[in-house]
Order: C-alpha cells, then sequence, then structure tokens
C-alpha cells in the first residue's frame, strides 16, 4: 500500500519541431533533454534547419525547472546539436552535432557553464565534419565516461570498424583519455562492424553493440579495479543469421536484455528479446 509509479510533471517545448525529448537522462535531482531540432538565433540557418539544443532541468520541490540551456555556440544549419545527451553528478555532455565532439558542461561554481571540448583528434581540428561519428552513444558512470565511434576509423578500407573512447575524471576535473577499446580480436568483425553504435554500463559490466544492419551482437566487459577487460561475446543463440540482433540492449549486474527485430521463430520480422544470465 502507497507503492505506485505516479504521474508529476509534463515538460515540453512551445516551438512545434523541436523535437525535445528526442533523448534524455537523469542522474540524481538534474535531467538533461535534447531537441535535436531545436530553432535558436542561428542567423545563418535556414527555414527547415535543425540547429539543435540540450535543456538542464534540476528538481525544485516536487517538480522540475529548467536550469540551463545549451546550443553548439554558435548553432549551425542542420547541425542536430543535442541529438545524444549525458549527465552524471556535476557534469553533463552533449554531442556536438556534424562534427566529432562532444560538449562537457560543468556544474562545478553553482551553476551550469561551458567546461571543455572531447574530441577523438585535436581540438583544432573541430571545423572538419564528422569522419568517425564520435558521440553517437554515451554513458557515463561516476568517473567514468564512454563515448561511442561506430564510424571509426575514418575513410578506411577495412570499412567502418567502430571504436569505443573511455575517459575517466581525473583531479582538476578534466576527463582524461584512458583507452580505445576497439573490435576484439575474438568476435567476428562481420557481425559487428561499427562497433560503439550501442553502450550500456551497470556497477562493473559494460556491454558494446554494433551496427544491426549486420548479424549483430554484443561485447561483454567487466571492470576489474584497475582496467575493462572483454569477458563475452553475445550472438544469437540459435545461430539464426539475420538482421537486428542487438538493435537495442541492456545490462545489469546479472541480467542482459539483447533485442532482435529480424527474429522469425513466429513469422517474418516478428521480432524478439533474448535474456541473458551474467554468471561471471
Amino acid at each position: 500500500e502507497g507503492e505506485e509509479i505516479e504521474f508529476v510533471q509534463e515538460i515540453h517545448s512551445n516551438i512545434k519541431g523541436d523535437r525535445f525529448g528526442s533523448v534524455v537522462d537523469v542522474s540524481g535531482n538534474y535531467m538533461i533533454i535534447g531537441a535535436k531540432a531545436a530553432w535558436n538565433d542561428c542567423v545563418d540557418c535556414g527555414t527547415n534547419s535543425d540547429p539543435g539544443k540540450a535543456f538542464i532541468y534540476k528538481l525544485n520541490g516536487g517538480q522540475w525547472t529548467l536550469e540551463a540551456e545549451f546550443d553548439a555556440n554558435p548553432p549551425k544549419e542542420n547541425d542536430r546539436y543535442g541529438r545524444e545527451v549525458a549527465i552524471s553528478g556535476n557534469f553533463a555532455f552533449v554531442k556536438g552535432g556534424q562534427k566529432d565532439t562532444v560538449y562537457v558542461y560543468s556544474n562545478l561554481e553553482g551553476e551550469w557553464a561551458f567546461h571543455s571540448y572531447l574530441c577523438p583528434e585535436p581540438v583544432e581540428v573541430l571545423e572538419k565534419e564528422y569522419k568517425q561519428n564520435f558521440g553517437q552513444s554515451m554513458q557515463v558512470t561516476g568517473p567514468d565516461l564512454m563515448i561511442g565511434a561506430p564510424t571509426y576509423p575514418a575513410n578506411s578500407p577495412q570499412g567502418r570498424m567502430g571504436a569505443v573512447y573511455y575517459y575517466q575524471l581525473q583531479e582538476g576535473n578534466t576527463w582524461v583519455l584512458k583507452e580505445k577499446f576497439l573490435n576484439p580480436n575474438n568476435v567476428p568483425v562481420e557481425e559487428v562492424n561499427e562497433f560503439g553504435t550501442t553502450i550500456k554500463m551497470s556497477g562493473d559490466y559494460m556491454i558494446v553493440g554494433g551496427n544491426t544492419n549486420y548479424i549483430g551482437g554484443g561485447v561483454v566487459y567487466k571492470y576489474t579495479g584497475s582496467q575493462w577487460v572483454n569477458i563475452h561475446y553475445i550472438s544469437p543463440p540459435d545461430d539464426l543469421v539475420s538482421h537486428g540482433f542487438g538493435i537495442s540492449m541492456d545490462i545489469s549486474e546479472k541480467w542482459m536484455l539483447v533485442g532482435h527485430i529480424g527474429d522469425m521463430d513466429t513469422g517474418t520480422e516478428a521480432g524478439a528479446v533474448y535474456v541473458f544470465e551474467n554468471n561471471y
């Protein structure tokens, strides 16, 4: 008695076409909402462009109130800034539109403000168009930040292999690149191409998925206290070769869920969810 899920509040945009709520994330008393098509003071943008914005809300007295809003500064036509977001503690992260850039914001002085850029190359190349799709997926847990770059390496004859960049928060509140994870040698490339399309973390475990236009699959990592180690590769248990295995994934300490829209056990693309138990 007294335990239920109760509707509390609707948070919305008042502008048609903003796509407010395209992506969301929440941590403690803060949430971040992406609006990848939001219009703003973009003087060079056409009427149908999508420069994008991100909004941070704080829980006050049981209601969520707007705390800050950000754009690419300056916003750019068809940038779609805010198409991926993440938040944890005093830090928020926003995918920077068409560039290989993640914008970092901090709440270290009592208000949210721009903190730094993260990018797979030096900051001086920020004006180049994206090559790795750095920031398509992001997960942050405490001091650990994972950023997917599923089309890494750029312009490679081997195709879009994919990568995950691992950053860790250091003294001085700086995010430092610790490691770059590539598709492990024990995982067939054709099954997990565009590695880093999906990233999910829970406690000491992480699962990374690839492009579902291929067979699909997931690579499971465990944090040993000093490093993330590849411990398992998840593939369709019935060995059916069809697209869409891994289109959605999630992980907890004990359970892993993998969506498979191409499953045909009960009909063409009827779909299924595979449940895996973690016994490590």
